[in-house]
């Protein structure tokens, strides 16, 4: 397991595991995204999992950052799983009408890899 421990990205079982923040911000963010841009490119991860867990407020700027970040990985051949978020946001995001974009989100990181591993076998 490779660790890169400023932004809590870990690569594990072909997926690269980010444990987002509540304090990133769009500085944070751009360096999230240009961190995996570069694990993407030079590895053979097929799926991103975002780690939402220890997030407990998220406002729909954050939220379209969050999907611009999906959108990267995707158009670097990677899928992006978002996980756990907390029924507050999601709530929230569902009252908002924020657009999921190409972002599945999964209750816990065990549904989040079954359904990395399926994607990694249909390819």
């Amino acid at each position: 397991m490779q660790l890169n421990n400023d932004l809590g990205i870990a690569d594990m079982a072909d997926c690269i595991v980010v444990s987002m923040r509540p304090d990133l911000g769009d500085d944070g963010m751009q360096m999230l995204m240009q961190a995996l841009s570069q694990r993407l490119v030079h590895g053979r991860h097929h799926a991103v999992l975002l780690d939402f867990s220890g997030v407990m407020l998220l406002d729909h700027h954050e939220f379209r950052q969050v999907c611009k970040l999906a959108e990267v990985c995707r158009l670097l051949g990677a899928t992006c799983l978002l996980v756990g978020l907390n029924a507050g946001i999601a709530a929230f995001l569902a009252l908002a009408e924020a657009q999921p974009g190409p972002l599945r989100c999964f209750i816990d990181m065990d549904d989040a890899f079954a359904h990395a591993s399926r994607l990694q076998g249909e390819e």
